[in-house]
């Protein structure tokens, strides 16, 4: 596993910054279409979020996979990545992908402040 991928996932932020000083490794944040951001917005990873939507291949590509940050953001309730990730314009413009899975998945899930 992409070990980016791995400390996203863990929430091992100490880890993500020790990469992330190598530019190679910089590269790789956005590898397997931003599943680094995937994982960390699915898991509530605020800070990890925000860390790598600073790099520019990361952020530009927001909304890999029809905005499955978003909808893993929304689906566990975790508001405030998904409040991030909204202002991001490329997850903005693509918030209704999947006919509003995002929205669904919330609502589903009893988290009406999404």
């Amino acid at each position: 596993m992409n070990e980016i991928i791995k400390a996203s996932k863990e929430g091992n932020i100490v880890r993500l910054r020790e990469l992330l000083q190598n530019p190679g490794m910089r590269t790789l944040a956005a590898a397997r279409d931003n599943q680094a951001l995937i994982d960390a917005a699915l898991f509530g990873r605020l800070n990890i979020v925000r860390l790598l939507l600073e790099i520019p291949d990361v952020k530009v590509d927001a909304a890999a996979r029809n905005n499955w940050a978003l909808i893993g953001a929304a689906w566990n309730g975790h508001l405030e990545v998904v409040k991030l990730l909204l202002d991001i314009p490329c997850v903005k413009n693509n918030a209704a992908a999947n006919h509003n899975q995002a929205l669904k998945d919330a609502a589903s899930n009893g988290h009406f402040n999404v």
